[in-house]
This record gives C-alpha cells, structure tokens and sequence, in this order.
C-alpha cells in the first residue's frame, strides 16, 4: 500500500502540521489562519508559527491583507524548494565543520588523556582494519626497549616495514618467532633480517599471533587468513569475510605468561641460517 501523502511529505523533512497545513491549501486555496486550524486540526496558536516556517521553506505565500491569507505553491515545485533548502543546510554545515575542524584537531592532540593508557589491568579491543593499523602504530611509536612477536607466514611485513624500521632505528630491540615454511616466507624472512629483527622458527607457536611490547602491553591478534592483502580487499568484501578483532591488555601478569612462553619457543626454535638449510 502506498504512503498518504502526509507521510510522504513528513519523509522529505516537513513536519506533521506543516504537512497538514500545505495539504489543507492545496486542496481549498487561499484560507486564513482559522480555517487551516479548522480543516487541518492544529491547534490555532500554532498555525501561525507553522505557516512562518512554511513560508520560510518558500511552500506557502502570505498576503498582506488583514486577516491574512495563505496560499500554497505548485505541488509541482514542492520537491526543488525542498532539495534547494537541503543542499544549503548542507552547505552551511560542511563550511562550519570546515572552520571549526583545526581547532577540534589541536584540541585532540593538545588533550591529556593518552588513546592507550598505561594504567595496570586495562583491557581494550579494537574491531576494525583501520582501527588495528593505527593502534599498531601508536604502540610502535611508544615502544622503548623490546617488541617481540608471535608470527605466522608473515604476511604482513610489506605493510609494516616502515614503522618496524623506525621502531628498531631507535634502539628497540625485535625479535619475532614465526610458523609457516611457504616458499612465499624466504624473501620476508631476509627483509626483516635487514631491518635489524632477530627471528627464529617454531611450527609449535600454532594460532596464536600478538606481541609484547616492553613487558606492558600484550596484542593478541585474532588470526585473518594468511591470504588476506589489504590492497587486494574492499572494505564491504573485508567486513563480511575477514575478523580484525584485537585485543590490548594492559598487565603485567599476563605481559609475564606470555613472555615465559615466548622464551621457551625461542630457545627451542631454529635460527635462520638452520632454517634455510633445513627448508630450502
């Protein structure tokens, strides 16, 4: 069943008795402001400011003569009038976000609460690529002294390259145990070598991808497919088909368990000169 036209015109933004009073006028021409109460039932006090508000639209035309009269527009014109006075809503909403922007911005930056506290026994989690991508990069920037990693296939490294190298080029020392033994591995493995990372392999790390940050922070990643390439994925395909979910743990019990873990992985994990000569 088609919607009345009252609803139709209270979906292109008028409200209920500016949709009343237009149809009203429409339908018997020029009517004062008592009959619009009457045929249109609004209360009278507010036919007045309904028809200034109308008018402010460009629907309705009010004459000069006393009492006064109210004539609607064309139907026909109703649409463009609409549309016009959204466009310029619009634009004067954008020009003010415009002005107003750089001092959000300075005001973010200049704010003292830290987007990742160090505050014992904190758990956050972050869902989407965009969100993961720039919690990895505020916890590189505030690396001081170890990063070390839980890895798989290492897929991610072309995209990371950058900020590892900074990360490292400030003294922080990387070391990263990984699981995979595809062809595809070799040449990763030899980039982050180059970087200055120091690695081992260990089929036994299983599923588990995240990292320990200077004994503070624990990243568990949850595990995408190692397929993933964020260049090759939209972002519709990426939110049906690929879990970013990931969470931040702030504690040093937990920081402690799995850098025990990591240890024992490490001292039985083979090196990477053991590794090629094992897995050419």
């Amino acid at each position: 069943m088609m919607p009345n036209p009252e609803t139709l015109l209270k979906e292109l933004g008028l409200t209920e008795y500016e949709a009343k009073a237009y149809l009203v006028l429409v339908a018997k021409g020029d009517l004062t402001a008592e009959r619009v109460s009457t045929l249109a039932k609004i209360p009278l006090p507010r036919v007045y400011d309904t028809m200034t508000s109308l008018s402010e639209k460009g629907l309705v035309i009010v004459t000069k003569t006393r009492p006064q009269k109210f004539t609607s527009i064309q139907p026909e014109n109703v649409l463009d009038l609409i549309k016009e006075d959204e466009q310029k809503k619009l634009s004067e909403k954008l020009s003010k976000m415009d002005s107003i922007m750089p001092q959000i911005l300075s005001d973010i930056k200049q704010h003292d609460s830290k987007k990742y506290k160090e505050e014992p026994d904190t758990l956050s989690y972050v869902k989407r690529r965009v969100s993961v991508e720039s919690m990895w990069d505020e916890i590189h920037k505030r690396a001081k002294n170890k990063v070390i990693l839980f890895a798989g296939d290492l897929f991610w490294l072309d995209d990371t390259r950058v900020m590892i190298r900074k990360t490292i080029k400030r003294g922080v020392k990387y070391r990263i145990i990984w699981s995979k033994r595809f062809n595809k591995v070799h040449p990763r493995i030899k980039r982050m070598l180059e970087l200055g990372a120091d690695m081992r392999y260990n089929e036994k790390v299983g599923p588990l991808r995240g990292a320990i940050v200077d004994d503070k922070w624990t990243i568990v990643f949850q595990n995408p497919n190692t397929d993933y390439n964020k260049r090759n994925i939209n972002a519709e395909d990426e939110t049906k088909s690929t879990d970013f979910t990931t969470l931040i743990i702030s504690n040093k019990l937990i920081s402690s368990t799995f850098g025990t873990y990591f240890d024992i992985l490490w001292k039985n994990g083979l090196t990477v000169d053991k590794f090629f000569k094992k897995y050419k």
